[in-house]
């Protein structure tokens, strides 16, 4: 019975350790200056109501979701081709516009995807 006991305390032991390490990886997320603009355009229409965090997360992702519906899209809460067409008027694969997209980014908004203040 004792033996039981400790394999049960191992057990949760190790669990809960690969539980910590899988919160610290998710949290982990690179930030991205895509991402930042994808925020402040979903800012400027009324769908992120939230601090830029330059981060893809829930809140981006639901703010996606209810742009994507509002315009008549499949809401996936990702943005594909048609979104990021339907967002910024132009394609990912234009380099020109993702140029463009990156320097409208205000200096405030490239600090906050950096993490500066």
């Amino acid at each position: 019975m004792r033996e039981i006991g400790t394999i049960l305390l191992w057990v949760f032991t190790v669990a809960f350790i690969l539980a910590f390490a899988l919160a610290i990886v998710a949290n982990a997320q690179p930030r991205n200056l895509e991402v930042c603009a994808i925020q402040g355009r979903l800012t400027a229409l009324g769908y992120y109501k939230r601090n830029l965090t330059c981060k893809y997360g829930p809140y981006t992702q639901d703010a996606i979701t209810f742009y994507q519906a509002d315009q008549g899209m499949v809401p996936t809460g990702h943005v594909g081709p048609r979104t990021f067409k339907a967002l910024f008027g132009c394609s990912r694969s234009d380099k020109s516009c993702m140029i463009k997209q990156t320097k409208a980014c205000s200096q405030e908004l490239n600090d906050k995807c950096h993490g500066n203040k």
